[in-house]
Order: C-alpha cells, then sequence, then structure tokens
C-alpha cells in the first residue's frame, strides 16, 4: 500500500516533468540539498504542516535531478546539523519523525553555522 505522502509526491512529480520538458531540462542532473531553518520564527509552520509541504514539493522536483533521487537535509538555528536523507521511502512523516522528534527549535538564526558545514562537504 502507497502512504499518502508518496502518492503526493508522485502526482507532483508528474506535473513537474511536463514543466521540466517545457523548459528543456531533462538532462539536467545535479545533487540536491535543502537547509531547513529552525528557528523559532518557523516554529508553527513545522507544526500546521507547511514544512512537510515545501519537502514534498522539493522532492517531487529533485527526483528529477538527482541522480540518487535523494535530496541531503540540513537544519540550522543556533547551530547545524545534517539530517537523514530524504526519499521516497522517507516522505511521509519526514518533519514529524526527523525534525520535530530530534530537535529543539532555536531562539535564534545563525546562518553561518549551515554554511560552514555545507561549505565543508560540497566545498569540491
Amino acid at each position: 500500500m502507497i502512504n499518502l505522502s508518496k502518492a503526493k509526491v508522485l502526482d507532483l512529480s508528474k506535473k513537474a516533468e511536463t514543466t521540466i520538458a517545457e523548459k528543456k531540462l531533462t538532462n539536467v542532473a545535479a545533487s540536491v540539498v535543502v537547509v531547513l531553518d529552525i528557528s523559532k520564527s518557523m516554529h508553527p509552520l513545522y507544526h500546521n504542516g507547511t514544512m512537510q509541504n515545501v519537502i514534498e514539493r522539493l522532492l517531487a522536483l529533485a527526483i528529477h535531478f538527482d541522480d540518487d533521487q535523494k535530496i541531503d537535509v540540513y537544519i540550522f538555528g543556533t547551530t547545524a546539523c545534517e539530517l537523514a536523507p530524504l526519499t521516497m521511502e522517507a516522505i511521509a512523516g519526514y518533519i514529524e519523525r526527523e525534525v520535530i522528534a530530534k530537535h529543539k527549535i532555536n531562539q535564534a538564526t545563525k546562518y553561518a553555522t549551515a554554511i560552514e558545514l555545507i561549505h565543508k562537504k560540497y566545498r569540491n
């Protein structure tokens, strides 16, 4: 049985495929990375489903560009860290499971911590 999030991503992916073809981007390959702000101002967006919706839409696009069909995910507030990759298999409940359940919403937003972490991994 397919879960609702996976079905939604597949549907969005089919819709995106048309636009990708129209824009002549079908041969584009890229590693897809997302960095999510978990500061206090973002708190409501994690709990009302907005951030889950955002990553579902991102994954629908990423599977057309990324050869391993996953998104590397990072979060930042006062610190930054890498989360489990976002894949079709992991999409259902990802925000609840990987962000809300495991990380505290931070009071501050320190962009430099995320930038440094990303730079270390992808600088080459």
